[in-house]
């Protein structure tokens, strides 16, 4: 039976698939490792084409009552005032340098109408007076006018939007724009300014747990490499499915062309990390074989024989779990 089988590994375990797979590896390095490498580089290939985004309604199953809603907002509707970004001018300011403000904003590419407390503007121009709930936008201390969009908010014409309303001299000296693209806009800038401090922290304390570990500088760079290469596959994966919608049908999701913004980062910390611990058992079972002072491929054979049935199991078990 299947005890009696693993006894005798544990016995011999030169008998092992896991060493013998090592031991072959090794001794082909470069017929192994290039269609390896090679299938990885292939995987991740897609990510190169990532576009993000945020989720909207099309998470959610066909049917839902908050996505009919938001479909029929969208197909029904031609106005894109759920999506109208909230622009706020923050200091005092005149009813004609709001005028000015409001016709320059209008008149940009992209812009269908803008609100303002002195009236509705289209095309660069005042085309209905103010009403009650106009004036009620201004405060004291503040004017806030609402600029209803002709692109969608999600897609880089509303980042490109974004910009060009920013760029636009605001009287007072201050605008505050908000909304969904601005949101996203700013979400990624703030990614984007952080990530790489997040990555360099990941990276060095991992090259020095390693070394302290091993004493080795190749180690923990090798480590690195690797691990960094199998997540490119996985990066690959995740764009060719959830973005490009292969396989959508099967596993019963709507397809948006864009990937999560967050999700990504997420992916690397949770993957790199668990990949970094079954690293770590790998690469202790090794340095223990080798210190008993059996040579450096049949360590990495009895190191990959010693935690390779373990840390296949633990990875099927989170392949599970995630799947579910």
């Amino acid at each position: 039976g299947a005890h009696e089988r693993i006894a005798a590994i544990e016995a011999d375990p030169e008998r092992g698939f896991w060493y013998r797979t090592a031991i072959f590896a090794q001794r082909h390095a470069v017929g192994v490792s290039v269609p390896v490498v090679g299938v990885l580089l292939l995987l991740g290939v897609p990510f190169l084409s990532v576009d993000f985004g945020v989720p909207d309604e099309r998470v959610l199953p066909e049917g839902t009552p908050t996505r009919v809603a938001t479909e029929r907002l969208r197909s029904d509707f031609s106005s894109a005032e759920a999506d109208a970004f909230p622009l706020v001018l923050p200091n005092e300011v005149s009813d004609g340098e709001v005028d000015a403000y409001a016709s320059e904003v209008s008149a940009l590419d992209g812009v269908t109408r803008v609100d303002a407390p002195t009236g509705r503007y289209v095309d660069g121009a005042r085309v209905l007076p103010t009403d009650e709930m106009l004036a009620a936008q201004r405060i004291d201390g503040a004017v806030r006018l609402r600029v209803v969009p002709g692109v969608e908010a999600i897609s880089p014409r509303g980042e490109e939007l974004v910009e060009d309303i920013r760029s636009v001299q605001p009287p007072g000296g201050e605008s505050l724009l908000g909304g969904r693209s601005a949101s996203f806009v700013d979400t990624k800038a703030a990614i984007a300014q952080r990530l790489p401090w997040a990555l360099a922290m990941i990276v060095v304390s991992t090259l020095v747990l390693l070394f302290a570990m091993f004493g080795s500088v190749l180690v923990p760079i090798k480590a690195i490499l690797l691990n960094t290469l199998s997540l490119s596959a996985t990066f690959g994966a995740m764009v060719w499915v959830f973005q490009w919608g292969h396989g959508s049908g099967l596993l019963g999701f709507t397809p948006t062309g864009l990937t999560d913004l967050t999700t990504p980062v997420l992916m690397f910390c949770i993957a790199f990390g668990l990949s970094m611990d079954y690293e770590v058992f790998l690469l202790s079972r090794i340095a223990e074989e080798h210190h008993r002072g059996v040579d450096n491929e049949t360590a990495v054979a009895m190191g990959l024989q010693r935690t390779g049935r373990i840390v296949t199991a633990a990875a099927g078990l989170l392949a599970v779990t995630f799947l579910a």
